[in-house]
């Protein structure tokens, strides 16, 4: 009889690496998963100044 077992699925733990940017698509050092945008893009003007999505008080989108 063929064995059947399944593996469990192992989860790349959240690490520091090299990514890059995804305003400008430059490479730079992300602490993590959630760090996606680069220092340089956080402190731009449009950045800080525009609403955060799911933010309380955000104005969005009414269905």
């Amino acid at each position: 009889m063929k064995d059947t077992t399944i593996e469990p699925v192992r989860h790349t733990p959240d690490a520091p690496a090299r990514r890059d940017c995804l305003r400008c698509k430059a490479p730079f050092d992300s602490s993590g998963f959630g760090e996606r945008i680069c220092r340089r893009c956080k402190l731009s003007s449009t950045w800080r100044t525009s609403p955060q999505r799911g933010a309380v008080g955000a104005p969005g989108r009414r269905r």
